[in-house]
């Protein structure tokens, strides 16, 4: 992890690019609720509004995960620098397609079209027996990147919506000695539903450079919109990707690369050299 990173000195002065390709780096809303196992929990957890329709659906133990996707609406209030945005997801036309569950609405609440960048939905079953020891379950899930214009500044922001519902039914497994026959007691894994949806948002312009370690090692390194207000400022983020990691360090604060005693302290300043031209100078402290 940041060890590796702690092994290099990684102060000097880093030249940026701005680049207009970014993804979404900051989280609008999470819903990630414990899977639920066993009829009585799975009951338990689905709010009032459906506790009916479950309670006669359970005594039959069928799920209908369609019933299940309005756990995944919210309404969230983000801010675009000092303008007040809203991201709406609503599962209300059923099976979702062509982002027809996701709205932006600007700070006069006028609904801002969004342009599908890349969308991948899949539609499992509309029934499971959750049961039935022969049934297969059913995995409902999308993932999907959609742009926006803010039309006050004309910033560009890119949003991220990822989302899952699984129904497992009951498991039962059975010892068999070499006749054949059940031996031992079976193991049972009990039916579950999982599910769960997250939102992140991000400006598609960022600033960008790279500092070689040794050899062949690199570390990207980018400046991103923290507040979202269209500008690279001190109040915005240093985004360092180092092989599979991804950490996000404060401008003009100290930060700290690294664990325990091989940790290096750096301070990260952001520097205006000219239009869309900046330099990142990281020094130890």
């Amino acid at each position: 992890g940041c060890a590796d990173l702690s092994s290099y000195d990684l102060s000097g002065k880093i030249e940026l690019t701005l680049k207009n390709d970014g993804l979404p780096y900051k989280e609008v809303y999470e819903y990630k609720p414990r899977p639920k196992k066993g009829s009585d929990s799975i009951l338990e957890s689905l709010s009032e509004e459906f506790k009916d329709a479950f309670k006669r659906a359970f005594s039959s133990y069928i799920v209908y995960p369609f019933e299940l996707y309005p756990k995944l609406n919210f309404t969230e209030e983000i801010f675009l620098g000092e303008e007040p945005y809203t991201i709406q997801v609503d599962f209300a036309e059923l099976p979702p397609d062509n982002f027809n569950y996701l709205k932006v609405y600007d700070s006069q609440g006028q609904e801002v079209e969004i342009a599908a960048i890349e969308e991948k939905i899949r539609v499992g079953r509309d029934r499971v027996n959750m049961r039935s020891q022969s049934e297969q379950g059913t995995k409902h899930s999308g993932y999907g990147l959609a742009s926006f214009l803010d039309p006050f500044s004309n910033n560009e922001y890119i949003l991220e919506i990822d989302y899952l519902i699984e129904c497992v039914p009951i498991v039962v497994r059975t010892g068999r000695d070499v006749e054949g026959i059940a031996v031992g007691t079976p193991e049972v894994e009990e039916e579950k539903i999982e599910m769960f949806i997250t939102a992140k948002i991000g400006n598609r312009a960022y600033l960008y450079g790279e500092r070689k370690l040794d050899g062949k090692k690199t570390a990207h390194i980018s400046v991103v919109d923290w507040n979202l207000d269209g500008e690279f400022t001190g109040e915005d983020m240093v985004r360092i990707e180092y092989k599979k990691e991804t950490m996000f360090f404060p401008l003009n604060k100290r930060i700290k690369v690294g664990e325990g005693k091989k940790a290096t302290r750096y301070i990260i300043e952001l520097e205006t050299t000219g239009d869309d031209e900046y330099i990142l100078n990281i020094s130890q402290v």
